[in-house]
């Protein structure tokens, strides 16, 4: 998971070492220091970020604090039961016509008469003691 073909932008500058007791070695030194730490941080904070998904520690953190939630007394209860009953009453009805729209092919279906009843609904809902219902 982690990025190990990642290059730093670096500039080098071409050198020969003259310490050495043998012939004189090529060497390069990085021009550009900052910019280098500062690619390589920000592709450090993303290869430890893989990491830490792809090992599994975050399943394991949150395992860890779901037992230790589970472990600990409750301070209120952790089960509610509540109970909800939908009413449905018939309302006031009046009579209608209605029409069907015209259409490009058919043209109008007609008319018709119709009952158009209203509905009341309501809800009663119940909750335990010491809970609300918002």
């Amino acid at each position: 998971m982690l990025n190990v073909r990642w290059t730093p932008p670096a500039i080098l500058e071409r050198y020969e070492d003259q310490d050495s007791i043998e012939a004189p070695r090529t060497r390069y030194r990085i021009t550009n220091p900052e910019e280098c730490a500062a690619a390589a941080n920000a592709q450090a904070k993303a290869d430890h970020a893989d990491l830490l998904y792809s090992s599994g520690y975050l399943n394991l953190v949150h395992l860890a604090a779901t037992l230790r939630q589970e472990a600990t007394d409750p301070d209120h209860s952790q089960t509610v039961i509540g109970n909800a009953d939908l009413n449905r009453k018939p309302g006031a009805s009046q009579p209608v016509t209605v029409e069907s729209k015209i259409t490009l092919w058919r043209g109008s279906l007609g008319t018709s008469r119709r009952l158009r009843a209203d509905r009341l609904f309501g809800l009663d809902a119940a909750a335990p003691v010491g809970h609300r219902l918002d």
